[in-house]
């Protein structure tokens, strides 16, 4: 898969991200959605300051409700790569404010669209996103903390035809629990309405992720627990 320099980049960055100065955190994630059977997810942030992470992000999906060239496909596979960014841009006590956007590339498609049992064609599709939004991470105890937030992701199909795939409007609940020093479980969800494609395309999508985190050289704060999204 052209995928696959990607994958091994995130690996080279994860193993060296002990000598690096900031905090550096792994995500491991597994989810549904609307638009997918199940996904894998993995997330390799790095804490630059105390107000700005960046992060890289792979995810490898079975789709069940997707499009392409705004024709439905329920089969073959996607996946995307991106790069979530966000800053905190105020804290008082026990509660954060975060704006947040993650640029993405997508390749999606059926290996075997005419259902032949043989590779003699391909249909796929590559397209662009982008997803700003707000964020509120609330510390509810001393181990457990809730996250809302908005988000507005946009894609573009680039290939092979150029057309506004969908626009969606996403509100966000979710929850994590520190296990230990450097370990985190989550749970993500998201909902809203969308639209695209001349209405040839999704109009409600909805998704929802549990995972595991591992903070890599120094153990997660004490104060506020490390976001999730």
């Amino acid at each position: 898969m052209k995928g696959t320099p990607f994958c091994l980049a995130l690996l080279c960055l994860a193993l060296g991200a002990p000598s690096l100065s900031g905090q550096t955190l792994l995500d491991l994630g597994l989810g549904t959605s609307q638009q997918d059977r199940w996904a894998s997810q993995l997330t390799l942030r790095r804490n630059f300051s105390p107000q700005f992470r960046a992060g890289l992000e792979v995810q490898f999906a079975s789709p069940r409700n997707r499009f392409i060239e705004a024709r439905p496909i329920d089969r073959g596979y996607a996946f995307h790569l991106a790069l979530p960014l966000t800053y905190q841009i105020y804290q008082r006590e026990t509660l954060q404010l975060f704006a947040f956007l993650k640029p993405s590339w997508r390749r999606q498609g059926i290996i075997d669209p005419d259902g032949n049992d043989q590779r003699d064609s391909l249909l796929r599709s590559t397209a662009l996103a982008i997803e700003p939004g707000l964020f509120v991470n609330l510390l509810l105890g001393e181990r457990l903390q809730a996250q809302s937030g908005v988000t507005f992701p946009t894609v573009f199909e680039i290939d092979p035809s150029q057309l506004f795939e969908n626009q969606t409007t996403l509100i966000h609940a979710g929850l994590a629990y520190r296990s230990g020093a450097r370990t985190q479980w989550f749970l993500n969800t998201n909902c809203g309405p969308a639209f695209g494609a001349s209405g040839d395309s999704q109009k409600f999508l909805w998704s929802a992720q549990v995972g595991w985190r591992l903070a890599l050289g120094t153990d997660l704060p004490t104060t506020i627990v490390e976001a999730t999204f």
